[in-house]
């Protein structure tokens, strides 16, 4: 897909208009045909959003947390030519309007100075919660195993902790104070 514009967004300036174009031009669709022939056509889609609400505690882990051998392992799966891949800062300033990068990225550097190495051990954290050793070490060694449940994956995020739900909060506050916005929970 290609040539992707936002028609209408809810809560302008926060961004989901940008991260739509980007899911949407990464997605793919069977071409339209006249006589056999591909043709060009407009596909009209609807992408939504859930925006967190950082003033609401994250729901918390509740299995056993791993050990450092489990987490260990679990970070070299991830170094694996990103078997499990997490995001960056700049992945998600990329579904930011442009103009908007660079204040955007200074606050984060201020706010959250290792948020890159947040991100990137979130998913070994997740494979750490719910994979066994053997497993992992499967992984490691070239092997394959069954991915996670999807829904015990997304139970084993990371919480955040204070200091970073708290810079979370500060960046949103400016955000919204910068570029006039209504971030409303939804």
């Amino acid at each position: 897909m290609f040539d992707c514009r936002v028609e209408d967004e809810s809560h302008p300036g926060l961004g989901f208009g940008s991260a739509g174009r980007l899911v949407v031009a990464g997605g793919r669709v069977r071409a339209a045909r006249i006589d056999g022939q591909a043709t060009a056509r407009w596909v009209t889609t609807r992408a939504n959003f859930i925006s967190p609400d950082l003033d609401e505690t994250p729901p918390l882990w509740r299995g056993p947390e791993p050990t450092e051998q489990a987490l260990a392992l679990a970070r070299e799966v991830v170094a694996i030519d990103n078997y499990y891949p997490h995001l960056t800062v700049e992945e998600i300033l990329r579904s930011v309007d442009f103009d908007r990068r660079e204040t955007i990225r200074a606050w984060i550097n201020e706010l959250l100075p290792d948020y890159d190495s947040i991100l990137r051990d979130a998913p070994a954290i997740q494979l750490a919660r719910v994979m066994s050793i053997a497993d992992l070490q499967t992984i490691v060694d070239g092997g394959i195993v069954s991915r996670p449940d999807p829904e015990l994956w997304l139970a084993a995020c990371p919480e955040p902790d204070e200091n970073e739900l708290t810079a979370l909060r500060e960046l949103r506050r400016r955000y919204c104070e910068r570029w006039s916005c209504e971030a409303q929970p939804i």
